[in-house]
């Protein structure tokens, strides 16, 4: 067989620390097996890489041409990788005849010209990034491998696999060390390693620093010194290196030292640990010591040495310094789940807090005064018509050629797939995007110009698909938003003499018909998804508009909600007067509550008409709808939704 199965692993193992030595292993390996070429291969299938690192006894130039040619079609690894399990051994000749081999482009202009025909892999890792294997070759006019040779494999391929993962771990961990002797070197905290004689043996950029200022520490002979009131210093540094006796054996201990500057204050904090010296390398580092400037005890709480570090010794002497940073990130944590608007806010709280406790007030719980009756809402009547709108972004066309018109008391959807363009043309109709070709007008008049505030007023609202509410605010302020007057008098009167307006009537009535009267002093952050969305419309509506856009406003609404959401959009059309403008990929609450459809798709309007005709269009079902949604989208009747606004408007 050659050589003992023992000096076969022995450059194994060896190669974990010496990478080079895996060169003797394959070759050890090969000389026992009676294989002329050894390899050690990393590959990939799902993404046809393979990578050799190693090659024995075959041209080196062939492991750039494997790499760059020819691991997608090594057929070995395509048809026996499921066979792959670390510390397993695969053999060609049972994935693939060797007949089908010859008939290979991988055999015919790359194992050929190194005289390879048979070949066994050793399996040393296999996830999902691939596998890594140590192959074994033959040449073909050879007799296959022995069921002793495939026993000595059978017997090394444990071995293989134990020795990679090794390997992998010990790279892992040199990988770690320089990483954690960089962050020491570069860390802001000065730290000084000291030997036997109190000397310091290595210290930090940031040590050599504190040391050139000195007006707190200097060095003599090697040692470090406090510039003032250096006995304990001094005290502590012996304790920590020399040792002191307790109970009659010698122990060294950790101390902490405030030192003082030259008007007598407190300026720096010195933390001395003992080291094990069988932990060092040269067993000379007996002590390490840290520095830290001291600062006020909120501004150091988080810093190692400082007001929290202080704490966390009196509470549980000689901890380690990790804890400090431990408490830290779980305080961070904690504070920003509480505080969510930061410290500034929760400050403000804290201060009203006070105010209440000092005054002896208490937060007012009485239930608000219930909102007034108001008459049944009409708005002015307005017809919205958008003429052959174009945008562009840079070089891309969002929207081409889109026309529509919106009536006083009808209900148009606009529907697409993502990316049609539906939210750009809002945002263009309500001014927040200029087209560049075609005309919004309102009533007749060209608005394409009109800056938002103005459409605003002239009774354009709309409301958004982020919500975009007052998070930190309640119900009640979201909507005042949209109740204070809009006139030039308003703003100069807010100024000399702010007050609070009521709710517009618009606004109540669009409170109770969304039935948001029990949440108006709720917080918009404390209520859910669905129920922020009806306040976003609520706020659109207190605007009371001629015209609103409504940008899904059913998404994330139960279907229970989406129904009685459809009873009052159709109430605002058919009661107030509202020509609306609705965006919604809910096709039964779009083609039962509709007047009309626009159909876009990449920017393209490709139908327009009543909802039975687009249901039937077939460029729109093959564009969005599909068959099977086609057939049931229109199920549910206008009649239904009709009716619900009935139901509703008698309770």
């Amino acid at each position: 067989m050659g050589r003992e199965l023992g000096e076969i692993l022995e450059p194994l193992y060896a190669a974990a620390l010496e990478p080079e030595l895996l060169a003797d292993f394959s070759a050890a390996l090969c000389e026992a097996t009676g294989s002329h070429v050894g390899a050690v291969m990393a590959h990939d299938a799902a993404h046809a890489r393979g990578q050799l690192d190693l090659l024995v006894g075959a041209d080196p130039v062939h492991m750039a041409a494997y790499e760059q040619e020819y691991a997608a079609d090594n057929p070995w690894m395509r048809h026996g990788q499921h066979l792959m399990v670390a510390g397993g051994v695969m053999d060609s000749d049972a994935v693939l005849s060797r007949a089908e081999l010859k008939r290979t482009r991988y055999y015919n202009e790359y194992l050929r010209i190194s005289d390879v025909e048979q070949s066994i892999a050793l399996c040393a890792q296999a996830d999902a990034q691939g596998v890594v294997v140590a192959t074994l070759c033959r040449a073909g006019s050879l007799p296959a491998y022995s069921d002793a040779h495939m026993a000595l494999v059978r017997q090394v391929a444990p071995h293989w696999a134990n020795a990679y993962a090794i390997q992998r771990r010990l790279s892992w961990l040199e990988q770690r060390v320089q990483t954690l002797e960089a962050a020491v070197e570069a860390a802001p905290l000065a730290m000084m390693m000291l030997d036997a004689g109190q000397r310091v043996l290595r210290m930090n950029a940031a040590a050599e620093q504190l040391l050139s200022q000195g007006d707190l520490l200097c060095l003599q002979r090697g040692r470090p010194q406090a510039n003032f009131g250096g006995q304990p210093l001094r005290q502590a540094l012996h304790e920590a290196v020399a040792g002191v006796h307790v109970d009659g054996s010698l122990q060294r201990r950790a101390a902490k030292v405030i030192l003082e500057n030259a008007l007598g204050r407190a300026a720096l904090v010195a933390d001395i640990h003992p080291l094990d010296a069988g932990s060092q390398p040269d067993g000379t580092a007996l002590a390490i010591l840290f520095l830290q400037p001291v600062g006020a005890p909120a501004g150091s709480t988080l810093a190692t040495g400082g007001f929290g570090s202080w704490l966390i010794d009196i509470i549980v002497p000689g901890a380690s310094a990790a804890w400090l940073m431990i408490v830290a990130g779980l305080v961070v944590v904690v504070f920003a789940l509480l505080h969510p608007d930061g410290m500034v806010s929760a400050q403000i709280h804290q201060v009203q807090a006070l105010g209440r406790l000092v005054l002896r007030r208490t937060p007012r719980t009485a239930p608000a005064a219930p909102l007034p009756e108001v008459e049944r809402q009409t708005v002015p009547p307005a017809r919205l018509a958008v003429d052959n709108v174009v945008v562009r972004f840079g070089g891309v066309t969002a929207v081409n050629g889109a026309t529509l018109s919106v009536e006083p008391g009808r209900i148009v959807g606009l529907i697409g797939p993502n990316g049609a363009g539906k939210t750009t043309l809002i945002d263009t109709v309500t001014g927040f995007v200029r087209p560049a070709e075609g005309s919004v007008s309102l009533n007749g008049e060209d608005m394409t110009g009109w800056p938002v505030h103005r459409r605003t007023r002239a009774g354009v609202s709309r409301s958004f698909q982020s919500l975009e509410l007052f998070e930190s605010s309640t119900v009640r302020e979201n909507l005042a938003v949209a109740s204070d007057p809009s006139d030039a008098r308003s703003y100069v009167t807010d100024i000399v003499a702010p007050r609070r307006a009521p709710l517009s009537p618009a606004a109540v009535a669009a409170v109770k018909a969304l039935e948001l009267e029990d949440l108006l002093d709720t917080r918009i952050s404390d209520l859910s998804y669905g129920r922020r969305r009806l306040v976003a419309i609520a706020r659109a509506v207190a605007t009371q508009p001629s015209v609103l856009l409504l940008d899904e406003p059913a998404a994330g609404l139960s279907s229970s909600e989406t129904r009685e959401l459809a009873a009052v959009v159709r109430r605002l059309a058919d009661e107030w007067g509202l020509g609306i403008l609705l965006i919604e990929h809910d096709m039964s609450f779009v083609m039962s509550l509709c007047d009309e459809i626009v159909v876009l798709n990449f920017g393209q309007q490709i139908a327009r008409g009543t909802p039975e005709e687009v249901r039937r269009n077939p460029e729109v079902i093959a564009a969005y709808l599909g068959e099977e949604i086609a057939e049931s989208a229109g199920s549910p009747s206008r009649n239904s939704v009709v009716a619900a606004a009935s139901g509703s408007q008698e309770q």
